[in-house]
């Protein structure tokens, strides 16, 4: 017996990527061994688990590494595999990546370019967050961290050094508790939910979506007019992600809305 894979892959936006995470699933499930996947991005981490959360006898959890983590591995296992006494953590390591950039900052995806440029693919990285001026850290396969450990490279001219590290040693983002905010607003555009769910000023916000830094379930946004709706999700680099909990009109054409920071 195996995973219905093609009916579970129907009506998905994204059947080449589940099908490969369903045929590891698949994999799993017929030799009675768990199973960890690549880092996958949270639209396919929704997606793969809602698609087996019908399923009898098959299940999947995931690990960032940290709690907050956005790119996840995923752990696919029978039912009689899986209890919440015997998971394994993912397999995952850090790397410090160090430079001086007291002048000019790098960005996220200047990180992630130098890594690549060394042969490493995105699949073998999760998480990845700016220290300060001195460089990034990211969590990968602990294969990764091994093959670039003692590295060199370069982010535009600035020079790298890559360095293994375990999760326990790395300065990980701070996990924000979960918290409801409740706030009426003129309209229901995504500058102005943002910058109330987030508490950012409004010009602050049309600037980030300009370097494409706010997404709009997972998508980045180019346009600050956008409306949102009730269920939609706002990501924000380093500032954690905003679910639209409830939005109606007022009396006076307002709009009140119910958020969840998490």
């Amino acid at each position: 017996m195996e995973l219905p894979i093609k009916e579970l892959l129907t009506g998905s936006n994204n059947k080449k990527e589940l099908e490969n995470l369903l045929q590891q699933a698949n994999l799993a499930f017929v030799s009675w061994n768990n199973l960890w996947t690549d880092f996958v991005d949270a639209p396919l981490q929704e997606e793969i688990s809602e698609k087996l959360q019908g399923l009898n006898d098959i299940n999947c959890y995931l690990d960032g590494g940290y709690r907050s983590a956005e790119r996840k591995r995923i752990c696919f296992a029978r039912f009689s595999e899986y209890t919440s006494s015997n998971r394994d953590s993912a397999p995952i390591k850090g790397l410090n990546i160090e430079g001086n950039f007291l002048f000019d900052r790098a960005t996220k995806k200047d990180f992630i370019q130098a890594i690549k440029s060394l042969g490493v693919s995105t699949n073998e990285l999760g998480d990845l967050w700016i220290v300060r001026d001195r460089g990034a850290q990211i969590l990968c396969k602990p294969e990764t961290s091994l093959k670039l450990n003692g590295k060199k490279s370069l982010v535009r001219d600035v020079e790298i050094h890559y360095e293994a590290l375990e999760i326990s040693q790395l300065n990980l983002p701070n996990t924000r508790i979960p918290k409801r905010i409740k706030t009426v607003e003129a309209s229901t555009r995504i500058d102005a939910i943002a910058s109330a769910g987030f508490g950012i000023s409004r010009g602050k916000i049309v600037k980030l979506i300009k370097e494409e830094h706010l997404r709009l379930n997972w998508i980045p946004i180019k346009q600050s007019s956008r409306p949102v709706k009730k269920g939609d999700r706002i990501q924000l680099e380093n500032k954690g992600a905003l679910k639209i909990l409830e939005i109606q009109p007022t009396k006076k054409d307002r709009w009140r809305v119910e958020l969840l920071r998490e």
